[in-house]
């Protein structure tokens, strides 16, 4: 069949109209078949295969779709193959463009009517609109008409401030400056009633919306007991009409309430050994004077707030290594008539005590394969050595406008009347996460996050991060989950990569207590989940004392010296274990029985020398070392030829030359009893044996199991890395006995010959027989086809409003592939046998 030829020419398409349908044929002479190539589609389109076959053959391909909202003109040029039936192949090069700027909309709701208020009230609030072009930033303003004094309108929409109110004489207040039979001859502010109307604008920049809005004020100079604007038995806390009506009742007075102007924020973060004053600023509509009150709350010591004019001020004296925030509450009342009184507003004020020159943080981002232990910590160093507890600092953190750590990340928890958009946010949206150029004001609120670890990490008291990730990476614990980002183009969609958390550092005397925001990205090395095999020594007690002994000798291994002394991967190893293999593919129990009927029969392991290596960091320099004692296998044989350790045949044939031997069993033979259950009187003499050497496992497990990852990839760092003699170690068998500093382990491991040798601690003593494995599959667990977690339905965005993930409490399996502790969770395989010529099944023998 001949080559396909295209019809259509390459080149643009048109323009598409974003949210409608469209549809354009491509057509190519001879093509069986099209295919989506390469570059580009725009995110809503598709191509999909559709042919006729009749006459002389023509295909038609549709590129068809709905797209989605694009904020510009886009075009995306892709390739579209042709293909004929006998394999021959036509490319093409296409390109469309979407357009579809959609103008902003101002939202329904708040309604154009705000409402009716006294003078001298506080007006709050939040307008909203609607654009459905992704990433479009929309701006408020003020365009015309007359609003009320001391209302303003912010770039976020918001409508806030206090009604200034709108007198209709002039003069000062007293006798002779009174107007006749207008008011009380010594009035504070004399007002009328007025209605505003004014118009509000939202842009994109591109394009604009305007909606007029209107607000009636009233005059509390009205409020007297001869008022006849509303009936006597009004009452506003039950009306709805948005009239005078609901202000209005026998309850009122023509006295305004002060204000506090000043709005609730941070006051920043203040080093101690300072001076610090600050002014409130409140404001009496009546004119009378105003005093400031403390109420609730306590100011840092040291500072003291002035009644009459509103300054908190003083000398704050030295504090310790610790970040206080000091939260208090302020007021402002008339200070002859001290019934009315402002609501109270909320303040905060961080000090930071000798934080920089007592802790040392190390650096706030690490990174962590799946599956991999972790190595990672947050220890600071505490500069007079004071003993000091970490933890994951309770509650999410949240941080007011004015107390923002320059360059550190937060996500906004309630927008308030921050510009969070001036401090690095790309709006402000509650949820939205930004990294802040300033320390803000106003008062909104941010959070350094949630503290959660990935899955199987935990955070030890000495700052140690200790466990194994999770390979479950698509599990919404209540992270940062992000869904396809809202982009042009394709990107993969990422789960819970990067973690954030708040560590806190504290003394039990409260002289250090301070905290730090850490990240921690896991890459998905792989994504399948791979097992271990361990063994592990099972003495007598009296066996079980000799190196108890060895080990917990602080002499011989000074704790100064123990690298991740709290890990129970690292540190002082408390049980005499071996890895067998790493890196296998999960598998069922049953496959690991049935891998095992050949070559694994009980094997008993004599303890060698002492010996040391090392772990190096990317920068080669040492990361760790350790001392292990090297294990030997006595079912190893030696290769003739090279002299080396060279294990032996996986099944030898052990019938001698004279092919006419046999090894009958006799029905009178008194041993083996001819009614023993594994040995028939008509059964087969035996001819193999399959030797139990630990590489002759190893093998087995390599053909039968097999390997997810190559195990070099996985295997501890110290089998890993080069050693001093520029040699690879690759696997060992051995049994690390500790986990030591740089340059402490040649030191460790001669003082424990030495008790060896002076008070006969001999290791040599101890019994390691094998008769089992330890299936490590915490990890793999609910990756098995015969393992599963079933839970409710879950339903998403059927309603209003939709559905927020991971604010922290979306949890679907957050449960599993938690932080486990050695062993927990592990399954011992019994070899099933115990010699070589009791194995099973029958036939083989």
């Amino acid at each position: 069949m001949a080559a396909p030829i295209w019809v259509t020419p390459p080149g643009d398409l048109g323009t598409v109209v974003e949210g409608e349908f469209y549809q354009v044929q491509l057509d190519a002479t001879n093509a069986d078949s099209y295919t989506y190539l390469s570059g580009v589609l725009p995110v809503g389109i598709r191509v999909t295969a559709n042919g006729i076959l009749e006459g002389n053959p023509k295909n038609y391909d549709y590129i068809q779709g709905v797209p989605t909202e694009v904020a510009q003109d886009v075009t995306s040029k892709f390739v579209v193959r042709a293909t004929s039936s006998d394999g021959t192949v036509a490319d093409r090069v296409f390109e469309m463009t979407v357009t579809g700027q959609d103008a902003p909309k101002i939202d329904a709701t708040p309604d154009s009517d705000l409402g009716v208020y006294f003078d001298g009230d506080q007006v709050n609030v939040q307008l909203t609109a609607t654009d459905p072009d992704p990433q479009d930033v929309l701006s408020w303003s003020y365009q015309s008409g007359e609003i009320p004094d001391g209302l303003t309108v912010s770039n976020t929409g918001k409508i806030s401030g206090y009604i200034e109110p709108f007198a209709d004489i002039d003069g000062t207040p007293g006798f002779d400056a009174t107007n006749f039979d207008m008011t009380e001859w010594d009035f504070r502010t004399k007002a009328i009633n007025k209605n505003y109307e004014w118009f509000i604008q939202v842009t994109d920049t591109k394009d604009f919306d305007t909606k007029q809005y209107s607000l009636y004020a009233v005059s509390r100079n009205i409020v007297t007991a001869d008022m006849d604007i509303v009936s006597a038995d009004n009452d506003r806390t039950t009306n709805t009409n948005k009239t005078i009506d609901q202000l209005l009742d026998a309850s009122q007075s023509s006295l305004r309430r002060p204000a506090l102007l000043t709005e609730s924020t941070g006051l920043g973060r203040v080093d101690h050994n300072n001076y610090f004053n600050f002014q409130f600023v409140g404001r009496d509509f009546d004119g009378d004077s105003i005093d400031y009150i403390l109420s609730s709350g306590s100011l840092p010591t040291g500072l003291t707030l002035d009644a009459q004019s509103g300054f908190i001020s003083g000398t704050i004296p030295s504090f310790a290594a610790t970040e206080t925030t000091f939260t208090f509450g302020v007021q402002v009342r008339k200070r002859d008539n001290t019934a009315f009184i402002s609501p109270e507003t909320s303040f905060t004020i961080t000090i930071i005590g000798e934080v920089d020159s007592t802790v040392t943080w190390p650096d706030s981002t690490m990174t962590i394969k799946t599956g991999e232990q972790s190595q990672l910590d947050v220890v600071a160093d505490i500069s007079d050595g004071r003993p000091v507890q970490y933890e994951l600092k309770s509650g999410s953190t949240q941080v007011q406008a004015g107390n923002f750590v320059v360059g550190e990340t937060y996500t906004i928890v309630t927008a308030g009347t921050t510009d969070f958009i001036s401090i690095g946010s790309a709006n402000n949206t509650v949820g939205t996460i930004f990294t802040a150029t300033g320390v803000g004001s106003g008062s909104g609120t941010a959070s350094l996050g949630a503290n959660k670890l990935p899955q199987g990490l935990r955070l030890n008291e000495d700052g140690l991060i200790v466990g194994r990730v999770s390979f479950e990476t698509l599990v919404f614990d209540t992270n940062s989950t992000t869904f396809d980002i809202t982009n042009l183009y394709t990107n993969q969609t990422t789960f819970e990569q990067v973690y954030s958390f708040v560590a806190r550092v504290y003394s039990s005397d409260g002289v250090v207590d301070t905290y730090k925001k850490f990240t921690i990205t896991v890459v998905a090395d792989t994504t399948k989940p791979y097992e271990s095999l361990f063994i592990k020594a099972l003495p007598e007690q009296d066996q079980r004392d000799i190196y108890e002994t060895l080990i917990q000798n602080n002499d011989d291994i000074p704790q100064e010296d123990v690298y991740r002394a709290s890990d129970y991967a690292f540190g002082i190893q408390r049980d005499i274990r071996s890895l067998i293999s790493t890196g296998l593919s999960p598998k069922e129990e049953s496959d690991y029985i049935e891998a095992m009927s050949k070559n694994f029969w009980n094997n008993t392991l004599r303890f060698g020398s002492l010996k040391t290596a090392r772990a190096l960091n990317a920068d080669d320099t040492v990361k760790y070392e350790v001392v292990y004692i090297e294990l030997i296998d006595n079912k190893q044989g030696t290769d003739p030829v090279t002299g080396l350790s060279a294990s032996p045949a996986l099944r030898q044939d052990v019938r001698s030359n004279v092919s006419t031997w046999s090894n009958p069993l006799n029905v009178d033979s008194g041993l083996p009893d001819v009614s023993h259950g594994h040995y028939l009187a008509s059964q087969n003499n035996d001819y193999f044996v399959y030797p139990n050497s630990i590489e002759n496992m190893r093998s087995r497990l390599k053909t039968d199991i097999g390997y997810q990852v190559l195990e070099r990839k996985v295997l501890p760092d110290w089998m890993q890395d080069k050693q001093v003699d520029n040699t690879i170690l690759g696997w060992t068998l051995a049994v690390p006995v500790v986990y030591c500093k740089e340059g402490t382990a040649g030191k460790i491991k001669y003082r424990l010959e030495q008790r060896i040798k002076d008070e006969g601690y001999d290791i040599k003593k101890i019994s390691f027989e094998i008769d089992r494995f330890i299936l490590d599959n915490n990890l793999s667990t609910y990756y098995k086809g015969g393992s599963f977690v079933s839970t409710i339905e879950t339903t998403f965005d059927l309603g209003d409003p939709t559905t927020t993930f991971d604010g922290d409490g979306t949890r679907f399996f957050a449960y599993i592939d938690t932080y486990t502790s050695r062993d927990e969770g592990d399954i011992f395989i019994k070899f099933p046998q115990v010699g070589p010529f009791d194995r099973l099944p029958y036939t083989e023998r």
